[in-house]
């Protein structure tokens, strides 16, 4: 729903005081697409996968317990960029955050989620009355 004449005024007169009253926290704060974030923790994590992989190698040949924590920052690497991508992909959305992907289903309800029980007899039921 757009903002109505006064409001958008409003809006305007209170970010140009936030940009008067601190200039440099305004233009951090002010990113335009909320992905660059997530691009550039991506980033981070395939560093830090290569970074993991090196350690691992270089464990594996010395030090045992140093190849360990390669695997381990791997692995974190790894975890940290794909909640990164699917954020930025919108595949981690959460339920009250807006739109989803899936709110164009059809048949879905809009109260909490049946049990994994309640949804297999369901599709029992179903079964049973096709035939």
């Amino acid at each position: 729903m757009p903002l109505s004449e006064h409001e958008q005024r409003l809006l305007d007169q209170i970010e140009q005081a936030l940009y008067a009253e601190d200039p440099k926290w305004a233009n951090t704060v002010r990113i335009s697409d909320p992905r660059s974030h997530y691009k550039r923790r991506l980033v981070k994590a395939s560093i830090g996968f290569v970074l993991g992989v090196v350690l691992l190698m270089v464990g594996v040949v010395n030090y045992i317990p140093l190849g360990v924590g390669g695997f381990v920052v791997m692995l974190a690497a790894c975890l940290w960029g794909l909640s990164s991508w699917k954020r930025m992909n919108g595949f981690g959305e959460t339920p009250g955050a807006g739109p989803s992907r899936q709110a164009g289903r059809a048949g879905r309800r809009s109260g909490p989620r049946p049990s994994f029980m309640e949804r297999m007899e369901e599709r029992w039921r179903r079964r049973h009355d096709e035939r």
